[in-house]
């Protein structure tokens, strides 16, 4: 009796096929979580602005700068302390095991443009980072979608998971927004 090993290597290249191009089209086709804001500036004082805001963003310490190559154009790293606020209700070992597990911080990536007439402000690419030294629990880059990410729901609740993803968002967009809201009013004509 012989096997034909054509079928067998023909079924297992459609599946290496779809495992490598179609399953992380998925994942590519969600949306970075992002939040912007254009703040309109006084027409003709782009100079200015660009050095009050350079001026400003020196004077954040939660703000680190990179080099963006442009005049007009300013990119900073940040992050916040994340302190996972979710209870795991099965189990109050578990709980504090999974806090601990996935306490750390939230980076994300600013950039501020300054156009003629207006601040482009965007604060993004947020990424949970996780400070344990043993097992952690990584969620990531959040994105748009409303639940988290499938591996985790896999490994671990998927209630308790989806939970922590809507606290780690709901905190990335109230950072944004006090973000948004400490430029000085100097650089604006209107708020």
């Amino acid at each position: 009796m012989k096997i034909s090993c054509r079928k067998f290597s023909g079924i297992s290249l459609k599946f290496v096929l779809f495992t490598l191009f179609l399953l992380p089209l998925n994942v590519i086709s969600q949306q970075l979580l992002s939040y912007e804001q254009n703040i309109p500036i006084e027409s003709g004082k782009k100079k200015k602005v660009i050095k009050d805001v350079n001026e400003w963003l020196t004077s954040q310490s939660t703000l680190s700068m990179k080099q963006s190559g442009k005049e007009d154009e300013f990119l900073m790293d940040g992050s916040f302390v994340f302190e996972n606020p979710v209870k795991y209700e099965a189990s109050a070992t578990y709980s504090r095991m999974y806090a601990s597990q996935t306490n750390g911080k939230i980076s994300y990536e600013v950039t501020i443009q300054v156009k003629d007439d207006h601040l482009a402000f965007k604060v993004g690419k947020f990424k949970h980072i996780p400070a344990a030294k043993g097992d952690k629990i990584e969620f990531g880059q959040l994105t748009s979608s409303d639940v988290a990410p499938e591996n985790l729901k896999l490994d671990y609740d998927a209630v308790w998971c989806d939970k922590v993803w809507q606290s780690m968002k709901k905190m990335a967009e109230e950072n944004s927004t006090k973000l948004f809201g400490q430029l000085p009013a100097n650089l604006m004509t209107s708020r």
